[in-house]
């Protein structure tokens, strides 16, 4: 699993013990489970695994 970012090889043999051992298992653990247990990096990942961007594409600069 460390294909998926923010996904080290520590982080993934803890996600190993609580039964994850893909990024399709991983997507579908909860995500405040995950942030609870881990970081809010490994979170966002969880959200962007599941289609939920979490940065934007573009930033328009503001009008002057």
């Amino acid at each position: 699993m460390e294909e998926i970012w923010g996904v080290e090889c520590h982080i993934s043999k803890r996600l190993n013990l609580m039964g994850i051992h893909n990024a399709l298992q991983l997507a579908r653990a909860h995500p405040t489970l995950i942030r609870k247990n881990f970081n809010v990096v490994l979170e966002r990942a969880v959200r962007e695994l599941n289609g939920e961007s979490r940065i934007p594409l573009e930033e328009l600069p503001a009008a002057k």
